[in-house]
């Protein structure tokens, strides 16, 4: 009897990590699949770092970063096609 519950509690365990690693994947999946930005998002970047007298480095969902005009931005960038 005691080696049933020892199963049971084994089973369970890895019943419960299955359920969890579903579940990070899936917040994952979701999370990565929302990473488009709207024209809107950088224009309004755009204006604040302008409004600021500086110039857009970079832009996301949740960031706009400004940097001095006349500064190079150290980060790489993917040309428009």
């Amino acid at each position: 009897m005691h080696e049933n519950e020892d199963i049971s509690r084994i089973a369970a365990n890895a019943l419960c990590k299955c359920v969890l690693y579903i579940s990070i994947a899936i917040l994952a999946g979701i999370t990565l699949s929302n990473c488009q930005l709207d024209n809107s998002i950088i224009e309004a970047c755009q204006d604040a770092c302008s409004s600021a007298n500086s110039q857009m480095e970079s832009v996301t969902q949740r960031e706009c970063t400004c940097i001095e005009k006349g500064e190079t931005a150290t980060s790489w960038v993917i040309p428009r096609k």
